[in-house]
């Protein structure tokens, strides 16, 4: 797979729901798995798993409804109106292709988890699934990086990765949490900034409002001050690298937004004032909407077990929260606030089905305003520019990545499409072939 360090290095010159997140960072364990292990786990995992190489001394070519497209060694090399006589060809025509699909939000190694194994399956799920590239948002004790090299390497089968390590945060409560980076002062912000970098992350994020188990929002909250958010931001441009911030709402999200983060996940408790702050600083916003619409889920499940006082008043509630929420997201998209296509795959328990889970993100957004034609470019070369890729995935051009899918024909106008690909290429090679 063409390396993602040199793609960062490229880089740096009414009522449907109700809304109670509980777990966009959730509650971990401590866990102890080291390098070596992992590494033995996946010369494992790699005996498992079974890809298909292209014969890179030739190109070939895929027979679209309007023109063929032609790769050789990761690369599309030509886009015609017909193959040349001879050659290797995939027919296609039946289908709508389109560029691989892009998540900016995902966490492939679960909180407090290093099963490896885990992790590799659902790699290979999600890649076969059309998502040939995603940006690792948090992990235990930075093994994403492993992960992520170990793709790059061949030795196991996943979409390219681009990731963050752990997750800086101010909060005393979550000291010790393998998933987090504790800092205090501006100082140790710096601190981490720089050895998240030395270990060769391609983001920084970090979290300024709302844990997750919040569910009285105090609007003068913030995980970190003014001054260390302000340091993270500076440090990390520095270091040539994007920072993000967890931000539900709250003061945090709007100190996060004003020291110039690149990005903020989720923004479920967002208001007026918050939607100007991302028009005013161009940021751009990735809602999330399956972890929120998953966790508002386990809340209304739970909330019906209590005695039948208490349950109404909760129920009520999460009905109030679900409605703002969803207004308030509409309000964004209606203003024109750039929003950015991320499932939070791993903020919830994986299913295991070999499905692309977060068509829910898809639908969920659809439900708010967002046409699939618009979910498709979110997905593709919205999703590759906001990662600073635009010049080499996103798009079906040449000189760009041959990461290229197909889906059945009516994927611009029904977004549940998507879930079934019945071919997928990543960086020319095959990884899945439903078609001949």
């Amino acid at each position: 797979m063409a390396s993602t360090t040199a793609h960062t290095q490229q880089a740096k010159s009414g009522n449907r729901f109700g809304a109670l997140l509980l777990t966009c960072l959730p509650a971990l364990s401590p866990c102890g798995a080291q390098s070596e292990a992992l590494e033995k786990s996946l010369g494992e995992i790699n005996t498992l798993q079974e890809r298909v190489e292209l014969p890179h001394q030739n190109p070939v070519y895929l027979l679209t409804q309007d023109e063929v497209i032609g790769v050789q060694d990761g690369t599309i090399i030509s886009i015609t109106e017909q193959a040349p006589q001879g050659a290797t060809t995939f027919d296609l025509t039946a289908y709508t292709v389109l560029p691989g699909l892009i998540d900016l939000h995902t966490h492939f190694l679960q909180t407090g988890s290093t099963d490896i194994d885990e992790a590799a399956e659902q790699a290979s799920s999600y890649l076969e699934s059309g998502f040939t590239t995603c940006l690792d948002l948090g992990s235990p004790n930075n093994l994403s990086l492993q992960l992520r090299d170990a793709i790059e390497r061949g030795d196991m089968k996943g979409p390219e990765l681009l990731v963050s390590g752990k997750i800086i945060c101010g909060d005393p409560s979550r000291d010790g949490e393998d998933l987090i980076r504790y800092v205090t002062g501006v100082e140790e912000v710096r601190q981490a900034v720089r050895e998240q970098a030395e270990l060769g992350v391609d983001w920084i994020k970090i979290a300024t409002s709302d844990p997750g188990q919040c569910m009285v929002h105090d609007e003068s909250y913030t995980m970190l001050s003014k001054e260390e958010i302000e340091a993270a931001v500076d440090e990390a441009h520095k270091h040539g690298l994007k920072i993000t911030a967890h931000a539900h709402g709250s003061l945090g999200f709007e100190l996060a937004v004003k020291a110039g983060v690149d990005r903020i996940e989720h923004g479920t408790f967002m208001t007026r004032a918050h939607i100007d702050l991302l028009l005013e600083y161009d940021t751009t916003l990735v809602p999330t909407r399956f972890a929120w619409f998953y966790n508002y889920s386990l809340a209304v499940h739970a909330a019906k077990k209590e005695p039948p006082a208490q349950a109404r008043k909760l129920l009520e509630f999460y009905n109030d929260e679900a409605i703002e929420s969803e207004r308030i997201l509409q309000e964004a998209i209606q203003s024109g606030v750039k929003i950015g296509f991320g499932s939070d795959l791993g903020a919830v328990p994986h299913l295991g089905e070999k499905i692309a889970r977060n068509i829910n993100e898809f639908t969920l957004l659809e439900q708010v305003g967002l046409t699939p034609k618009q979910l498709i470019t979110m997905a593709t070369s919205g999703a590759a520019e906001e990662l600073g890729l635009e010049d080499h995935i996103g798009k079906l051009e040449v000189g760009f990545e041959a990461d290229i899918i197909a889906v059945p024909n009516n994927a611009d106008k029904d977004i549940t499409s998507l879930t079934m690909p019945v071919f997928v290429m990543s960086d020319g090679e095959i990884i899945k072939d439903d078609v001949r």
